[in-house]
């Protein structure tokens, strides 16, 4: 066992030897952190292109109006209160509402309240707009809830999925808490948003990392040396694997905890326990903000081990290391430029299984079920176990295609 640790030690220095890992390690940790702090910096701009305040105090007034109205249920109360409040806007004036006075003084306060009720009410035929909001009637506010399980069961029932995976989905919103109650919960918001970039920067590193963990042995010629050795087609082989899993892991794990924390201490640790539908109002998943951010972490810990995976694979199977990060570069960035229809849905799944994909929050909350033999599985169950069982196989792979290479 003690030569296994001594040729994962090796490996280890022999990828911090290379200026080009440490300074990608740099660069991606750099990145990561300023994606949080880049959200708060510069200025708030009017309508006349007029600096007004920083970004970090604008954000700090919503927070305050946000606590002020935690702990109370969206409700017809509420809503009506928040409608009362957006019925004082000039909205006919050709001075942006949210610049106007009204609107600081009266209306800034419910405006998470008014996007929740719009996502609601807003159709692809009525478009449901702060004057729509402003002139709420009772019997609107009353049926809120009703409005929105029709609009939910509307969206589900025209999918493809099978009856029984639209039944099941339909079935999960019952055990979502009504009214639901408002919660400041900003931090795990901006947490959802940012994580999606730290997991490709994670992504893209460990691509670029381990891109020479066989094909660098390729250029130098030492994988002769390597394969013709007592343990170079086996420990070294599943050394090399380990470390490739292992720095994945822990720049996940690194970055991961990073960016919670900064986004925790810049826009408060409120509303762990809120519910999940103040992000997403039709969701019907009866999660908390707090279960999301975990189930999130651990699908981009997966697709991470999953990218290092799949690198090791290429890597064993190309002679260059600028060929598999060429390849990986494709396959983490070109879905972010794709879009594919729900209409099909097995292909909209495979879509969904892409390393990047993975780290999108739509994907481990999105309604669209995963079936296998009869069985339903939510996607953000499927998406890791789907990952890791990847991972096992790519690296299965790797060892089979680096030890059968012919020695010259």
């Amino acid at each position: 066992m003690n030569i296994f640790w001594n040729l994962v030690s090796y490996e280890y220095k022999k990828i911090f030897k290379r200026k080009g890992a440490v300074i990608t390690l740099i660069l991606a940790s750099a990145v990561s952190l300023f994606s949080v702090f880049g959200t708060i910096i510069g200025s708030v701009y009017d309508s006349n292109g007029e600096p007004v305040m920083s970004r970090y105090d604008d954000m700090k007034i919503d927070l305050e109006y946000a606590r002020e109205l935690s702990g109370r249920a969206i409700d017809t109360e509420l809503i009506m209160e928040a409608s009362e409040a957006y019925s004082k806007l000039r909205l006919n004036s050709a001075e942006k509402y949210t610049d106007s006075e009204e609107y600081k003084e009266y209306a800034r306060k419910y405006s998470e309240i008014y996007s929740i009720v719009r996502s609601v009410y807003n159709t692809q035929s009525e478009r449901f707009d702060a004057q729509s909001f402003g002139n709420m009637t009772s019997e609107q506010a009353e049926n809120f809830y009703e409005m929105r399980r029709l609009k939910q069961e509307q969206a589900i029932m025209q999918t493809n999925m099978s009856d029984a995976a639209k039944q099941s989905v339909l079935g999960l919103d019952s055990g979502v808490e009504k009214p639901i109650v408002f919660e400041t919960s900003e931090g795990y918001t901006r947490f959802f948003a940012i994580m999606y970039t730290t997991g490709v920067i994670v992504a893209v590193a460990v691509a670029i990392i381990c891109s020479p963990l066989f094909s660098g042995e390729y250029t130098s010629g030492a994988d002769s040396l390597i394969l013709s050795s007592k343990h170079g087609k086996n420990l070294l082989v599943w050394a090399k694997l380990f470390v490739s899993f292992t720095l994945s892991a822990g720049l996940s794990v690194i970055l991961t905890v990073l960016t919670y924390a900064e986004c925790m201490a810049i826009w408060g640790t409120d509303g762990s326990g809120a519910a999940i539908q103040l992000q997403v109002p039709m969701m019907s998943y009866p999660l908390n903000m707090g279960q999301c951010a975990l189930l999130y972490s651990v699908s981009v810990f997966a697709a991470c081990i999953m990218t290092a995976a799949l690198t090791a694979l290429l890597s064993a199977g190309i002679k260059t290391p600028f060929g598999t990060i060429v390849i990986m570069s494709v396959i983490i960035i070109a879905p972010m430029m794709m879009n594919v229809s729900e209409d099909i849905v097995w292909l909209y799944k495979i879509f969904c299984l892409l390393p990047s994909n993975m780290m999108a929050f739509w994907c481990i909350i999105d309604s669209i079920q995963f079936e296998i033999f009869g069985l339903v599985i939510r996607p953000y169950i499927f998406t890791p176990v789907f990952a890791v069982i990847a991972a096992v196989i790519f690296s299965v792979s790797a060892y089979a295609v680096f030890g059968k290479r012919q020695v010259d």
